[in-house]
């Protein structure tokens, strides 16, 4: 399958592969393995595999771990992608079976990976081997709390695992949906166990989903419940708010209200991109003052679940319209060039090591 991607400016460099979870309708799910060849993308092998909902690439290795699962067992698998079709390494249970995995992330050591459980409340820590596999879990944190939203935030929901830079992957964040709080855990050595450091407060409603560092240490998140972008640090009344987009009224896709999702973050670290899922729109804030601003928004397919950003361009997965869209950036914000229809449901993209 070949994916054009429009304009003369390849959408990232020659060569680079990229691992697409796909989740497809009933039956067709797949992660995908493209490659960009002469500026167009191009699909060079799949491996199937149901309901696969999040991915991450080992930071030195080409190997890459999926979430799949949820409501119903849920697992954490490993795939080898040096070749064109991705061969499975490593599969293991999760821990409970409604616990509806939403996030992973991979240490920068790649020593180990932590998993998000957003239905149990819990963080699940596996080790990994020398050669990337999938080792034993080491520990697991259930997140203890609740906020003002009496649907979403009856308990803590964790929905992402950031490590910040200047910790070398002996920290990590977590944002809690369903808390109103961004927690900082320590781990102890090569991924054996962790503890709690601390939890910075969030406004009562905002329910952040996904986040971002920025060059000076601070944090940009989107607030999924309140449609907020939040910019700030993890002290005490530290968050700005500002609405995540400038669009108003009923959203125009799946619900009523518009839900920010992904947030991704400028090569040169001075504005951020958020995914308006209902209003189906990519906000571009500039985040280089305290307080950020907006500064365009450009229409994008249904429900954008995913951002990659290359040095020249922001590849959007849009779950419900199947589709992949790019959006050239510029000065003046994004610019929608191409779209392609051909993948069933995408979920998650992520870069295959070396980058």
């Amino acid at each position: 399958m070949t994916m054009p991607m429009g304009g003369a400016t390849a959408p990232a460099a020659e060569g680079l592969r990229i691992a697409l979870a796909s989740r497809g309708p009933e039956g067709s799910g797949a992660l995908r393995v493209l490659e960009v060849q002469g500026g167009d993308l191009v699909e060079r092998g799949q491996a199937r595999r149901a309901d696969l909902r999040g991915l991450a690439s080992h930071p030195r290795l080409p190997i890459v771990y999926g979430i799949t699962g949820g409501p119903g067992p849920a697992s954490l698998v490993a795939w080898c992608c040096d070749a064109d079709t991705p061969l499975v390494i490593g599969e293991r249970g999760l821990a409970a079976e409604e616990s509806e995995p939403c996030h992973i992330a991979v240490a920068p050591s790649g020593s180990y990976l932590v998993v998000a459980l957003y239905e149990t409340g819990a963080l699940e820590v596996w080790r990994l081997r020398a050669d990337g596999a999938l080792a034993e879990r080491a520990d697991a944190v259930v997140l203890d709390g609740r906020s003002v939203d009496p649907d979403r935030q009856e308990a803590a929901h964790p929905h992402q695992v950031l490590f910040p830079a200047a910790s070398d992957g002996r920290e990590f964040l977590v944002a809690d949906l369903g808390g109103d709080r961004i927690h900082r855990f320590e781990v102890e050595s090569e991924g054996s166990g962790v503890r709690t450091l601390a939890a910075s407060s969030v406004p009562a409603g905002t329910g952040p989903r996904h986040m971002v560092e920025l060059p000076d240490g601070r944090i940009a998140a989107t607030g999924e419940l309140a449609a907020t972008l939040l910019l700030g640090s993890l002290g005490p009344d530290s968050w700005i708010a500002v609405p995540s987009t400038s669009r108003s009224g009923p959203a125009r896709s799946r619900s009523a209200r518009n839900y920010p999702g992904d947030i991704a973050i400028s090569p040169e670290g001075t504005r951020v991109y958020v995914a308006n899922r209902g209003y189906d729109t990519i906000a571009v804030f500039d985040v280089s003052e305290a307080e950020p601003r907006l500064v365009a928004e450009v229409e994008t397919a249904s429900w954008p679940q995913h951002l990659y950003v290359a040095s020249d361009h922001v590849l959007v997965a849009c779950q419900d319209d199947s589709a992949l869209v790019r959006l050239a950036t510029s000065a003046i914000g994004l610019d929608a060039v191409g779209i392609e229809t051909a993948v069933p449901s995408p979920t998650w993209i992520s870069a295959i090591a070396p980058f």
